[in-house]
């Protein structure tokens, strides 16, 4: 099995003994939702297509933070794009190596670890989310011990203090030639019921895929 992912916050290490307790009292904390905006949005690409690629530029462009989830045994994984998208403060996120359907546990373990590996050497980055090949539930199981957050494939708005599992979170994807009407649809959907609302895209035209 995989470990955990692990964050370096770049605090120093507290020291093994002698250390105070704090002062103060506990409590008096308000957790404020969506860093107290009204809603949030997050755009997820996967399988690292071709036409990803061919309009990243476009993407760049809305100066909007993206999440690709790369398929890694595909030609496109290896494209300089995904570089310039690290630097250029997106994220990438691993979509398992091979995008397998519905495989046995162990199978995920080992192909899902496989994708992590490709990353980090690839790009120097380790993926910390996770999005299931075809929404499979067995995925949900895997990323708990490897990733924060695993994104299925299924409808859904993520609502403050709701039962959603962050191993399963919905989203929405859009139809063939969707317009900008759709998309402005989900958003104000969010914002008026203060939601979180996760876009899956997969390509584009002008593309292989």
């Amino acid at each position: 099995a995989g470990a955990v992912a692990t964050y370096d916050c770049g605090l120093p290490a507290l020291s093994a003994s002698n250390v105070p307790r704090p002062s103060g009292a506990g409590g008096a904390l308000t957790v404020l939702s969506w860093a107290g905006r009204k809603a949030a949005v997050t755009y997820t690409f996967d399988d690292g297509n071709s036409s990803q690629i061919a309009h990243y530029s476009e993407l760049a462009a809305l100066n909007v933070p993206f999440t690709f989830y790369l398929q890694t045994n595909k030609t496109e994984a290896t494209n300089a794009v995904w570089t310039t998208a690290l630097a250029a403060g997106h994220e990438i996120g691993n979509h398992s190596q091979s995008h397998l359907q519905d495989p046995a546990e162990s199978v995920a373990n080992t192909d899902v670890d496989a994708a992590t590996q490709f990353i980090i050497s690839h790009f120097g980055v380790t993926p910390y989310t996770f999005a299931a090949p075809w929404g499979s539930a067995i995925y949900s199981t895997v990323a708990s011990t490897r990733f924060l957050i695993n994104r299925g494939v299924a409808n859904g708005l993520v609502l403050p203090n709701d039962s959603t599992t962050p191993f399963k979170l919905p989203c929405y994807i859009p139809p063939d030639n969707a317009s900008a009407s759709l998309f402005n649809h989900e958003v104000d959907d969010a914002r008026n019921r203060g939601g979180w609302k996760i876009v899956l895209v997969h390509g584009f035209k002008g593309g292989a895929d």
